[in-house]
């Protein structure tokens, strides 16, 4: 059975942290900041732990365990 491949497209967006939860970060913080609040630019900063159905579908696409 050949190796299986992981999605080089997740790989790249999200991380795995050190208890093994998925981390990502929060869209729309590239550019056009001028249009938005200092409370929406300041929220966008922090990365999120993905949760429930979202996780186990981005762990399949890393091939990790799906059980933590």
């Amino acid at each position: 059975m050949p190796k299986l491949k992981t999605h080089k497209c997740v790989t790249k967006r999200m991380k795995v942290t050190g208890k093994n939860r998925i981390r990502r970060k929060k869209g729309g913080h590239s550019h056009l900041m001028s249009c938005k609040s200092s409370k929406q630019r300041r929220h966008n900063r922090k990365a999120v732990m993905l949760t429930g159905a979202q996780e186990k579908m981005y762990r399949r696409a890393l091939h990790l365990s799906i059980v933590k």
